[in-house]
């Protein structure tokens, strides 16, 4: 018997980042109920987005705190050519998943 047995969990997490965390609550006995309240997808006014983040010599360093903000994120860097060119750039993840 796991830790969850006969107890459901609700999870919340985006249809296509659920699996993992219901095959845990499963591994423990429980029953995941998929109920997806969020849908992450790229923002649609990407150039509102690049003026926001301003030229890239403001930074030193882009720090992601998501497998989402990194997935976005990335897209938007890899298109900044002004990053790419300077050596001091980095970014980084901050979860292992990332």
């Amino acid at each position: 018997m796991g830790r969850l047995t006969g107890i459901g969990v609700l999870v919340t997490r985006p249809e296509h980042q659920a699996q993992h965390l219901c095959q845990l609550i499963e591994a423990e006995g429980g029953t995941p109920v998929r109920y997806p309240a969020l849908s992450i997808r790229p923002r649609t006014d990407r150039a509102a987005v690049r003026a926001a983040i301003g030229p890239a010599d403001r930074y030193d360093y882009v720090i992601f705190i998501s497998a989402n903000a990194a997935r976005f994120g990335s897209d938007l860097l890899e298109q900044r050519r002004d990053i790419r060119s300077e050596p001091k750039r980095a970014a980084f993840a901050l979860m292992k998943i990332t």
